[in-house]
């Protein structure tokens, strides 16, 4: 189970986590992490993906070898391939961002995290949301 699921299976109660008597779809909080916050947004990225880690070192380890920064188990669990995290940023935040917001992060990104194609993470990022780019700006790169 990962810590996304936990709401589905667990509740808090006086202090402590209680299994459920039956399994429900359960609303559980899972903050947005932007993706300039470093370790955070790659701790993030490990609770989404390991299965019942016990402690923080179970999520920095990857085939026994335990990792010093969250960002390095990330890449040896192959979850940083190319600009997938970039992409995947951009993903979460469209989804309560508006296009000012959406333009703001993208150059954020481009300038603070080096993507491996910048030019392509631009042209998915204007097919999948085309309201945050200007329409003659996108079509030049198209």
């Amino acid at each position: 189970m990962t810590y996304a699921d936990a709401p589905d299976f667990l509740r808090w109660v006086s202090n402590s986590w209680q299994k459920r008597k039956r399994r429900t779809h359960a609303i559980g909080r899972l903050y947005y992490i932007h993706h300039s916050m470093g370790e955070r947004y790659f701790l993030r990225k490990l609770l989404m993906e390991v299965r019942s880690p016990k402690s923080f070192d179970d999520l920095r380890t990857v085939d026994g070898t335990v990792f010093p920064t969250y960002r390095e188990a990330c890449s040896a669990m192959g979850l940083l391939q190319g600009d997938q995290d970039l992409d995947d940023c951009l993903n979460v935040a469209a989804v309560f961002n508006t296009a000012t917001h959406m333009r703001d992060l993208f150059c954020l990104l481009i300038a603070h995290n080096a993507p491996d194609d910048p030019l392509g993470l631009l042209i998915v990022t204007s097919k999948n949301y085309p309201t945050t780019l200007p329409g003659a700006f996108v079509a030049s790169t198209t």
